[in-house]
């Protein structure tokens, strides 16, 4: 009897079951400061900061520009000169959409726009000095850019053709006549003046009191091969510079010989004659300069503290008012009322 063969059973299909790999967990790490800062804002903005950040579409928050350019001035705003004459040094400065001025993080750029090349400008950024090579006029113009938005400013320049030396008339012909022997003009003695000159070394708020400054001055001009004695054009809450510096008849002049005034009175009268831009070595510079002192010479302001009466570098004392060599109006000497301390101007020196 025949035993019977081994039947296997069919195999059952067992369904495959895929276990799905586990989510890695997003570090909570990179959104704590961004958690901080929504604690403190409103609710509606900080929700929208963290969802934002949470599905990836933005990962920094972007503070707009909260002043906006709306219009750009250069002083002078006309002027004019002659082919090979003295060059025109200008300035520029942004204001708002109030009317007030913008005096840091502005960019500019300058040009002219002329029929024909009537001079070379050479800028500084905030400064441009022109000078005049052909007959004509034109607009130098600057644009000045803050916040991503920009406004233009201009001003009108002629340039002069410089007049002919006269033609000497020929004398008549005369017979020969006893000769006398000439005699020798003297020669002339330079007009006599007092020096003026901006530093080209710049510094911080702390130049160690009024005396610090003087030395100051005092080093470069002797580093300048300059006689005399020298002091700044500088005065704190208690001592002026029209109390400081001697108040001379003689005209004052930048040591290229330009007279910035007549005397002491026309230096003190608001305006200069030129901009003291030229420094003790000759070389010209459009700075801010540490002053606190207004056009007439007296005390700019005794309730700001012009840096603990120029001691101090700290924020604690951001308070040093300031002028600019560009300007020959007021703001020579009294440019800005509060400057931060920190900040690295020029001195104005003078001979005493």
């Amino acid at each position: 009897m025949e035993e019977p063969s081994s039947v296997q059973p069919p195999p059952v299909d067992t369904p495959s079951i895929t276990v799905p790999s586990p989510v890695p967990k997003k570090s909570l790490k990179p959104l704590i400061p961004l958690l901080i800062l929504v604690g403190f804002l409103p609710l509606g903005v900080g929700a929208v900061m963290l969802r934002q950040s949470m599905s990836g579409q933005a990962a920094f928050f972007t503070r707009p520009c909260s002043t906006k350019i709306a219009s750009v001035r250069i002083h002078p705003g006309q002027a004019s000169t002659t082919v090979n004459g003295l060059p025109i040094y200008l300035s520029a400065l942004a204001y708002d959409n109030k009317g007030l001025p913008i005096w840091k993080g502005v960019v500019y750029e300058w040009g002219i726009s002329s029929s024909n090349s009537i001079g070379n400008l050479v800028p500084d950024n905030q400064t441009a000095v022109f000078t005049p090579a052909n007959p004509g006029s034109g607009d130098i113009y600057v644009i000045g850019q803050y916040c991503k938005k920009k406004a233009t400013g201009s001003a009108l320049v002629t340039v002069l053709q410089a007049e002919p030396a006269p033609t000497p008339a020929p004398l008549p012909t005369v017979g020969p006549s006893p000769r006398p022997t000439p005699t020798l003009a003297p020669t002339p003695t330079p007009l006599a003046s007092k020096q003026v000159f901006i530093t080209s070394t710049l510094y911080n708020g702390n130049l160690g009191g009024l005396s610090g400054a003087d030395a100051k001055c005092q080093t470069q001009a002797i580093a300048a091969n300059l006689s005399g004695t020298w002091k700044a054009w500088l005065s704190d809450n208690t001592t002026s510079a029209t109390s400081r510096l001697s108040h001379s008849n003689l005209p004052y002049a930048m040591v290229n010989g330009t007279i910035i005034a007549n005397n002491w009175t026309d230096l003190t009268d608001g305006t200069l004659a030129s901009s003291l831009i030229i420094d003790e070595n000759g070389s010209m510079h459009g700075n801010y300069v540490w002053t606190g002192t207004n056009e007439f010479g007296a005390i700019n302001d005794p309730n700001i503290s012009k840096c603990s009466d120029w001691t101090a570098l700290s924020n604690d004392s951001p308070s040093g008012p300031a002028g600019h060599s560009g300007y020959t109006d007021y703001q020579w000497t009294r440019y800005r009322l509060m400057d931060n301390c920190a900040s690295l101007h020029a001195l104005y020196c003078f001979e005493q």
